[in-house]
């Protein structure tokens, strides 16, 4: 598996979203404009851990 995160604003560039299988977003509450990289990487490590350990 290789986890690809991109920039808040810019994302990822083109070429490299069609490279992948699968998208994912993270929904959030509205109480917070967005999560920083490391948030983000954290959320989607520990979800992938729960389904899969």
């Amino acid at each position: 598996m290789v986890l690809v995160l991109g920039q808040e604003r810019e994302g990822l560039s083109d070429s490299t979203f069609q490279q992948g299988d699968l998208s994912v977003s993270i929904g959030g509450t509205g109480n917070v404009e967005s999560l920083n990289v490391s948030v983000a990487t954290g959320v989607l490590l520990a979800e992938w851990w729960r389904q899969n350990a």
